[in-house]
């Protein structure tokens, strides 16, 4: 097969796999986000990410598994199917790739105006935090940057080297002690890098069915944005402090949100939810959820393997 013919294949096997594996786990995470939702956040965060990124790596197994008949053959006397000359090593199992190139084609004509448009927004909000970061300069008193501005803000951006960005509006309608919880939150950020984070998961969370996906982010998002209320939280009366801070915080700054792909603001929504966890925290999940999350995994695992021989067979017979 040529080389601009293998890519044709393999781009729409990976298609084909990432809608199926895309389908599983939109059933998984209905039925253990009840499970999650209760846990502490630095729980909640690992399970979230790992859904998260479960498409790219589910769908990269199946396409490897579908594509190795040898490894499942015997199974299924796959070989036994075809002529001599079939080889039963590593292949694409598209081979009719006229067909294939058509039907990729149909396929990208569908979403690439979906796809344009969502990188147009990306690229819209990126210039649009930048002439705004643009303003910013470094306050050595305060180890962050301020922003000239009389609009309330408070966020962290940046990917390799995030900073923390005060506005004057922010600074002026807060005490001293409300100012330190909003820089130990912000610096949370910092440490974690979740601004980088959460650019990479926005681009390996591209499998999920987007209603799937939106909710995933917003479960990580608040897990995020909760454990940064922990770590700035030490004590129970900081904790009472921070949630009232957050109340004020989120008020000053409804109408003024900055948006990114590596931006993490204070406000980053969930305020209920956020307040009521630092007020009363979550127990830690028992042994017993841990092994049911292990379970729903190894299901999804187990399922991936057993779909790579009818796929495999399903595209050889349509090409």
């Amino acid at each position: 097969m040529p080389p601009n013919d293998e890519l044709v294949a393999l781009a729409l096997l990976l298609l084909g796999c990432f809608v199926l594996v895309s389908t599983v786990l939109a059933v998984l995470s209905v039925a253990i986000r009840p499970l999650v939702n209760g846990w502490p956040a630095s729980a909640r965060l690992r399970a979230s990410t790992l859904l998260l990124v479960s498409p790219v790596i589910s769908a990269s197994a199946l396409a490897m598994l579908a594509s190795a008949p040898h490894l499942w053959a015997t199974v299924m006397d796959h070989c036994a199917l075809h002529a001599a000359d079939h080889g039963c090593g590593w292949h694409l199992p598209i081979e009719g790739t006229r067909s294939a190139g058509m039907t990729l084609a149909t396929v990208l004509s569908v979403f690439a105006p979906l796809m344009s448009f969502k990188a147009a927004r990306v690229i819209s909000q990126h210039r649009r935090l930048q002439r705004l970061l643009a303003l910013a300069r470094f306050d050595h008193d305060l180890g962050a940057f301020r922003l000239p501005i009389a609009a309330p803000m408070a966020f962290t951006a940046g990917l390799l080297r995030p900073g923390i960005y005060l506005s004057d509006g922010l600074l002026d309608a807060l005490n001293s002690g409300q100012i330190q919880q909003v820089l130990a939150h912000e610096q949370a950020h910092v440490a974690r890098r979740d601004g980088l984070l959460k650019l990479g998961l926005s681009v390996l969370s591209a499998g999920h069915w987007p209603a799937v996906r939106r909710q995933l982010f917003r479960d990580w998002e608040l897990a995020c944005e909760q454990r940064c209320d922990a770590a700035a939280a030490e004590t129970p009366s900081k904790a009472t402090d921070l949630a009232e801070c957050l109340v004020r915080v989120g008020r000053l700054t409804l109408a003024h949100q900055p948006v990114g792909p590596s931006v993490c603001r204070l406000d980053g929504g969930h305020l209920e939810q956020r307040i009521w966890a630092l007020l009363e925290p979550a127990e830690r999940p028992s042994r017993t959820s841990h092994l049911l999350l292990a379970a729903a995994f190894a299901a999804v695992l187990t399922t991936v393997a057993s779909l790579a021989p009818p796929v495999h067979l399903l595209l050889e017979q349509i090409t």
